[in-house]
């Protein structure tokens, strides 16, 4: 029964499910049989629910697919009569193996017994025809000496009686002679009947049935195990049984215990390669390159090439960011860091994704160096647009007089239209609408950039070692992503240290730069009262405009956050003592200690 493999597959890390799409389970799956899933790996199929959802165990082990490749094996129970009607009716086979063996060793024989005999009789044949011809002479003799021994009786009847006798024995002879020739005879038609159209032994090509295989020949045609032969450095090897990969399986070698192993490609460690696919299916021992810390003990081999160019930790991450490109010693003990090419680190402060070139012109000289984007240098001409056609004045007088030395100068077309001082970039009618934007960049395609990590696991065990170091660094990766989704921090508006921090004072504002450039963030005012940080809240009185309360921290862009105290006071009793007054005696109008807590947004 062929194994049933229509349609596509949607499996989860971790979840039992199966769904299918264009499948048909119910007619073509039993609970029992085996399923191979888009990872190349075997479960047990627990439950059919419909043509489109089986459930499997284990858990499926690989990574989440939408529409993955499958097969589901028969592997159904079996009956035991039947199970021991096929066990006889094997071992009959074997034993008449082994009994035409015998017969064939014993027609060998045979033939080669009437092959003597037949050589025995012909010789006897020979002895008896001479006997016969020698007793034919006696004969003669014995009639010849009869009638010239008349005279004596005596004589003439014992010659007589010789005569008799030597003519019996040729008749015995005759007939001996003739029933060995036709034994003779028998057997070699005997040994030719049992013999015909059988091999010899040894490498041949003239077989034609089975029955005269050897047990081992015979139970290894049964069984389907060609023999296999290892590749030497000169000679290849005799191919064996192998598995039909899976559709997007990596090339896999067979280990000497039977198992088989993902390649790990060839290329050599530390080797920069573009991924286009999913962070989740990175080959085994390729690392993306997002500023991550790795382990030494883990990624031996990339740290010993790296760890003659890799800069200090404090270094890769300082202003202006441009050692990203290069790896860290990381603690300087038992991590290093990761270059950043993807634009990945969590402080956000990496240049940008990059784009790699060589070390050349322009470059910027040593590898692993990042350079911003740049604008080509140019300048402004004379526009070319009629209402903007700047004409020159060879003499010109100034302050509107007409006598003393001319000047030279400009003068513009009568109603020009729009604003000189805000020329921006159009439509030439040949290469379209300009494209604005934050950068300077050519058409890109988005990989993820990886580092070629291992090439060989070291005391792999049970577990494959390189793909459980990739997984381990892209978690690392993913971990320190989400560890910076908010970045938190303490800024102190009119100065100051947390130690000793700076007071601000009643209807003041205070502007100071945001301390993640460029990033949004989520701002808290709070002043310092009985030496407890608290909110204060705004609270703005309907009578008059300058009866505000509170203190609050506002963004303006992206680069400038500002702090406005209240008009009358700081705060008012009922933000920092519980009580139930909006205002009145309670209300703070003195200068307190001021901090602002920012947290930088994810992005």
């Amino acid at each position: 029964m062929t194994w049933y493999k229509t349609g596509t597959v949607a499996v989860t890390p971790g979840s039992n499910a199966v769904l299918g799409t264009g499948t048909s389970f119910i007619a073509n799956a039993r609970v029992g049989d085996a399923f191979r899933g888009p990872d190349g790996e075997w479960y047990e199929v627990t439950n059919i629910a419909s043509d489109t959802a089986v459930s499997i165990a284990p858990n499926y082990q690989g990574v989440a697919e939408v529409a993955g490749s499958y097969s589901l094996a028969p592997m159904q129970g079996y009956v035991k009569d039947s199970a021991d009607a096929l066990r006889a009716a094997t071992q009959v086979i074997a034993s008449g193996v082994a009994d035409m063996q015998e017969q064939v060793a014993a027609a060998t024989e045979a033939a080669t017994s009437a092959g003597r005999s037949k050589t025995a009789a012909t010789e006897q044949a020979g002895i008896a025809t001479a006997a016969a011809e020698a007793s034919t002479d006696n004969k003669d003799a014995a009639q010849l000496a009869a009638q010239q021994s008349q005279g004596s009786a005596q004589t003439s009847g014992a010659a007589a009686e010789r005569s008799e006798t030597a003519r019996d024995s040729i008749i015995q002879s005759e007939q001996a002679a003739a029933a060995s020739a036709a034994a003779a005879a028998d057997s070699a038609e005997q040994a030719e009947a049992v013999t015909v159209g059988k091999a010899v032994s040894g490498d041949n090509n003239d077989i034609t049935s089975l029955l005269a295989l050897t047990a081992d020949g015979f139970d290894r045609l049964r069984q389907g195990i060609p023999p296999m032969v290892g590749a030497t450095p000169t000679v290849a090897g005799r191919k064996g049984l192998a598995p039909e990969p899976a559709p997007g399986d990596q090339d896999r070698f067979l280990t000497g215990s039977g198992v088989y192993k993902e390649v790990g490609g060839g290329m050599p460690v530390g080797s920069i390669q573009p991924w286009g696919v999913s962070r989740a299916t990175l080959p085994a021992g390729w690392i993306a390159r997002d500023g991550q810390l790795l382990s030494r003990a883990d990624w031996p081999d990339l740290w010993a090439l790296v760890s003659a160019s890799a800069v200090t930790d404090a270094v890769w991450l300082a202003s202006p960011h441009a050692s990203r490109g290069k790896y860290s010693t990381g603690d300087g003990s038992t991590t290093f860091r990761m270059p950043d090419t993807n634009g990945k680190h969590s402080d956000g402060n990496t240049i940008a994704a990059m784009v790699l070139r060589g070390d050349g012109k322009n470059s910027a000289g040593t590898a692993g160096l990042h350079q911003q984007d740049q604008f080509q240098r140019w300048t402004f001409i004379s526009p070319t647009s009629p209402t903007y056609k700047l004409s020159q004045l060879t003499n010109a007088y100034p302050n509107g007089g007409n006598s003393g030395t001319p000047y030279k100068g400009v003068y513009m077309a009568a109603s020009p239209i729009g604003d000189m001082l805000a020329i921006v970039p159009g439509d030439d009618g040949v290469g379209g609408t300009p494209r604005m934007g934050t950068e300077t960049r050519m058409s890109n395609e988005t990989v993820t950039w990886c580092t070629v990590g291992a090439g060989r696991a070291t005391n792999p065990g049970s577990v494959d070692v390189t793909a459980l170091a990739t997984s381990v660094s892209t978690q690392a990766s993913q971990i320190a992503t989400l560890d910076a989704a908010l970045v938190f921090t303490y800024v102190y508006p009119n100065g100051g240290t947390e130690a000793a921090p700076a007071s601000v004072s009643v209807n003041t504002r205070y502007s100071f730069s945001n301390p993640y450039p460029g990033k949004q963030v989520i701002l808290r005012a709070q002043i310092q009262v009985a030496g407890v940080w608290e909110e204060t809240g705004w609270l703005a009185a309907p009578s008059s405009a300058s009866d505000t309360y509170g203190c609050k921290a506002t963004l303006q862009g992206t680069d400038s956050i500002v702090v406005q105290t209240g008009g009358a006071g700081l705060a008012v009793g009922g933000n920092y003592d519980g009580g139930s007054r909006a205002r009145g005696t309670a209300t703070i109008s003195t200068a307190c200690p001021c901090r602002v807590a920012v947290w930088r947004v994810k992005g």
